[in-house]
């Protein structure tokens, strides 16, 4: 029978009809006839549903039997004794199917460990070449761990291949070598840090080596103990690398490039720009000895070699001595000091003679003490005495009554060093301002408003500016 119903749902119906035991409640056009009708097809349905699932599974119950009957064999040993019946399983020696894939996956995870060897590998050959004393140690320790890194995957690799290639089962997962790596590469980075820990402490405390209270760093700012030089006359893109005073008022700058100038420090104007060598030279260091003669330029030279060249200012004459064999071929030459051989503990170590004295040349993180014999403005030999080691990128050197200072630009700080005494005594101080650029210093003694003045002179190539700083022996610089 058809009737009319406002707003039918043929959904609802259907849902009520086919699924009445999980409705809530029926539509309002089923009658109670129409109910009762609904639910029970609906038991009848879910009889024979459980009837199929029964059978079905009684099916697969007998063929699952069928199949491991099938799978055992008996093996009759006739003997003596009787028969005995072992079973062997077909399924236990099937080999394991292996896919091509299988083979460059484990191609491709051999390829990433040594990519991980040789990023080890490279930097421990950047930090052993350009790093100071903790990064050195630190890439010596990353250099084994690489090795080891390569041995076990290599090792892993054809341990796979083996099982890959037979078929036998097995883990093919990497249970050691990540958590190795790991462990070994903690090691090597705390190893790192309290080594660094070890070196920074002192300034981070403001504590020298010696436990003694150390200088403070100093802000920069204009005030009576630290002065801006204003030089007007300098060359465009003149940078200076060092500063050598050649008298009171006179002081030498020398610019990375083949140019060299002289400042009166009176009105702190240029005097003279000098030309030495051609494009090729790179200067990074000059120095006046005034014992000899204030007219003779000692100044060094990283590029094309390293070499220290004897230029006379009147004259025009020039003399050059090769270090290369005594710095090596890179490009190192960063400062050259020099102290009088009849003053210095190092007379010992060569006949004394009027025509020589103790030079220090730097390269990277050592000073090599050479001991020059010169005549008028000509180097006659350089004999190599002793190195001192240090810890750090040396940027520029001066002696000055009886104490080496070594300026450690990426360090930010001063070494002294007392060479009169030859006890290699060593006293740390902080450079002034947070700029790691200082390439040059030179020391000034006057007297000013008839107080005698010890002054400290910093070049900086970047920013390109010199600072005149009061010193104070045993304190160092004062501050701003």
């Amino acid at each position: 029978m058809v009737r009319q119903v406002h707003k039918f749902s043929k959904f609802q119906h259907a849902c009520a009809a086919l699924l009445p035991k999980q409705i809530k409640q029926f539509p309002y056009w089923f009658t109670e006839d129409e109910i009762k009708s609904v639910l029970y097809a609906s038991e009848k349905r879910q009889s024979v549903h459980e009837a199929l699932q029964s059978g079905i599974r009684k099916a697969s119950s007998v063929v699952r039997q069928r199949s491991i009957a099938k799978d055992y064999t008996v093996l009759i040993n006739k003997d003596k004794k009787g028969a005995t019946a072992k079973p062997r399983s077909k399924i236990a020696n099937r080999r394991v199917k292996v896919e091509p894939k299988t083979f460059f996956a484990n191609e491709r995870t051999f390829i990433q460990w040594l990519t991980a060897s040789l990023l080890l590998v490279t930097l421990s050959s950047a930090l052993v070449g350009f790093g100071d004393h903790a990064a050195q140690i630190m890439g010596l320790t990353f250099m084994p761990l690489a090795i080891l890194i390569l041995i076990y995957a290599t090792f892993v690799f054809y341990i796979r291949l083996y099982r890959i290639k037979t078929g036998k089962p097995g883990r093919y997962d990497d249970v050691f070598g990540p958590g190795l790596l790991t462990v070994f590469l903690c090691v090597a980075l705390l190893t790192t840090i309290t080594l660094h820990f070890k070196e920074h402490l002192p300034s981070l405390y403001n504590v020298q080596p010696n436990g003694e209270l150390a200088n403070r760093v100093v802000e920069l700012k204009e005030s009576p103990t630290c002065h801006k030089l204003n030089i007007s006359g300098l060359p465009p893109f003149f940078e200076p690398s060092d500063l050598a005073l050649a008298g009171p008022d006179i002081m030498w700058i020398a610019s990375g490039g083949n140019m060299i100038a002289t400042i009166n420090l009176q009105n702190e104007k240029v005097e003279e720009v000098y030309t030495v060598g051609d494009e090729k030279l790179d200067i990074e260091c000059v120095m006046v000895i005034p014992e000899v003669s204030p007219d003779i330029l000692f100044i060094g030279s990283e590029e094309p070699i390293n070499e220290i060249i004897v230029r006379n200012i009147t004259s025009g004459r020039t003399n050059q001595i090769n270090l290369n064999h005594i710095l090596g071929a890179d490009p190192v030459l960063e400062g050259l000091a020099y102290y009088s051989l009849a003053s210095s503990p190092f007379h010992q170590l060569h006949g004394e003679s009027n025509n020589s004295g103790i030079f220090f040349a730097s390269g990277l993180n050592r000073i090599e003490v050479l001991m020059l014999s010169f005549n008028a403005s000509r180097i006659t030999s350089a004999t190599p005495l002793t190195t001192i080691k240090m810890k750090g990128k040396i940027g520029a050197l001066v002696a000055h009554d009886g104490i080496l200072y070594v300026v450690l630009d990426n360090l930010g700080r001063l070494i002294t060093v007392d060479i009169a005494s030859g006890k290699n005594a060593r006293v740390v101080h902080d450079l002034p301002g947070n700029t790691k650029g200082w390439e040059g210093i030179a020391h000034h003694l006057t007297v000013v408003d008839l107080e005698q003045k010890h002054y400290v002179y910093l070049a900086s190539d970047t920013p390109s500016e010199i600072w005149r700083f009061e010193w104070e022996g045993g304190i160092g610089f004062l501050p701003c």
